[in-house]
């Protein structure tokens, strides 16, 4: 959250996000510190599509592949969309973005009909 906030506003302000990172664990009950995406996603057995741009300068495809790597998910997808960055994953794909994560929902979700 810092990195993120140090490019939002262009200063290396910690107080806000320390308090906002605080706040949130409070909320949420845990420290924000034991969470590893690349350890968690052991955990993970349901089919699973990351999406990561080849251009993320937030975070690195590498760091992407490696939680795809760790997922515990016999159905798992890793999609790199080239000169795509953090944000712009849609805009960049475009089409075959779309249809991409369309296929996956369609072969692996499971509807049983509406709640009762």
């Amino acid at each position: 959250i810092h990195d993120y906030f140090r490019q939002m506003f262009f200063i290396p302000l910690n107080s806000i996000p320390d308090a906002a990172l605080k706040r949130s664990e409070q909320i949420a009950r845990f420290s924000v510190d034991s969470v590893c995406p690349v350890n968690d996603a052991r955990r993970i057995l349901q089919p699973t599509m990351i999406v990561h741009g080849e251009a993320d300068n937030k975070i690195a495809p590498d760091y992407g592949k490696r939680v795809f790597e760790s997922l515990s998910s016999p159905v798992k997808e890793f999609y790199l969309i080239e000169k795509a960055g953090h944000n712009d994953l849609a805009a960049v794909g475009g089409s075959e973005y779309q249809q991409r994560i369309l296929r996956f929902f369609a072969r692996h979700m499971v509807f049983n009909g509406p709640p009762a």
